[in-house]
């Protein structure tokens, strides 16, 4: 048994089978670039989170060093005054020992 294309004959289409695989073909034309849209834009979108997440974690570390160096500034201040008030307290006059002190 031949199918239809195989014959030698022409056959004509009817009007209205050429406009259902006009468009059958023009659907599925479209349904595949939106797929192809669509995967790249996911692809997209995946990357540009991979960014937002790359540059939260950034962020963060950098803040938490920021924090860290104001801490440890903080400290050393605090530190450096106590340092002086106690070299200024030994210094007094009325602090040392009377017994100690050589004329």
């Amino acid at each position: 048994m031949k199918m239809v294309s195989e014959l030698p004959i022409e056959v004509e289409e009817p009007p209205w089978v050429k406009r259902l695989i006009k468009n059958l073909t023009e659907s599925l034309r479209s349904s595949i670039r939106e797929e192809s849209e669509d995967s790249s834009d996911g692809a997209y979108n995946e990357s540009e989170n991979a960014w937002m997440y790359i540059l939260f974690v950034l962020m963060f570390y950098a803040f938490s060093i920021v924090v860290l160096m104001v801490k440890y500034i903080r400290r050393e201040r605090e530190g450096a005054k106590l340092e002086y008030y106690y070299n200024e307290f030994v210094k007094r006059e009325w602090y040392r020992d009377k017994n100690l002190v050589r004329n």
